[in-house]
């Protein structure tokens, strides 16, 4: 699951198919990770993977992923999602330095 969440284009169509046939009722941290930092990955990804995910999971580590790596949308999803998580300014530093650090910020 982790290599499907890092693929560039088929993160959706991959995790889908692996999820029909996996039985866990969790998501690890790892394919989180994975899927937030992925700019290319949709939100239509991680709302497939967000009936998996605990929220303890979502963490300042996710949020920093998706702050440094991952894309506007993937951010607005989460803080969206899991409002409850207080945003460190670890967050707000990496977004700063995300080349899409601008429209980050805003959403912060």
């Amino acid at each position: 699951m982790v290599s499907a969440a890092a693929n560039h284009g088929q993160s959706f169509d991959v995790l889908k198919l692996l999820l029909q046939h996996d039985r866990r009722d969790y998501i690890s941290v790892v394919v989180i990770l994975r899927l937030v930092a992925n700019a290319w990955a949709m939100t239509d990804a991680l709302e497939l993977v967000s009936s998996r995910i605990s929220v303890e999971e979502i963490d300042e580590s996710i949020f920093r992923a998706a702050a440094s790596l991952g894309s506007v949308t993937t951010m607005q999803y989460l803080l969206e999602k899991y409002l409850e998580v207080n945003i460190p300014q670890s967050v707000v530093n990496a977004a700063a330095m995300n080349l899409r650090a601008v429209l980050l910020l805003k959403l912060l």
